[in-house]
């Protein structure tokens, strides 16, 4: 589940932690374990939590996260955030196909070329930002 790796310079302080485990020449220090905190770590164990809402009515959507998010270090919320962004992206992505295909069914008389600009034309109507080049995701999905 933590992906991202938050690191340093070795502020002085930190020096005793530091001897604990021998930098290499131009190493950083690491505020996290990078190789214990990986999404493919198979003692990862991402549990639910709330705080995601959404009115699928209008298409609205917040986030309203617990204490016990915030009661985490900076450097886990930043890992957990980082993690969350690459799987909206990543559903973001999936449902742009979706819109592009529903709009794309509806026109079958009109060229690949007309449907895009539709899409484009759609997209940007309803404020929703979409890749230059929609070729490699419809490719994808």
């Amino acid at each position: 589940m933590f992906g991202g790796v938050l690191s340093a310079k070795l502020p002085a302080e930190w020096e005793q932690h530091a001897s604990a485990r021998a930098l290499g020449a131009g190493e950083e220090f690491s505020m996290s374990n990078s190789s214990s905190r990986r999404r493919d770590d198979p003692a990862a164990f991402p549990l639910p939590i709330g705080g995601l809402f959404a009115d699928l009515e209008l298409g609205g959507g917040c986030i309203n996260l617990p204490d016990d998010f915030f009661a985490a270090s900076g450097a886990i919320q930043v890992e957990v955030i980082s993690d969350w962004q690459r799987a909206l992206e990543e559903l973001r992505h999936r449902a742009l196909v979706r819109l592009y295909r529903d709009l794309a069914d509806a026109l079958p008389d009109c060229s690949d070329a007309g449907k895009m600009e539709r899409f484009r034309v759609t997209c940007q109507r309803l404020e929703i930002e979409c890749p230059e080049d929609m070729t490699p995701l419809l490719a994808r999905f």
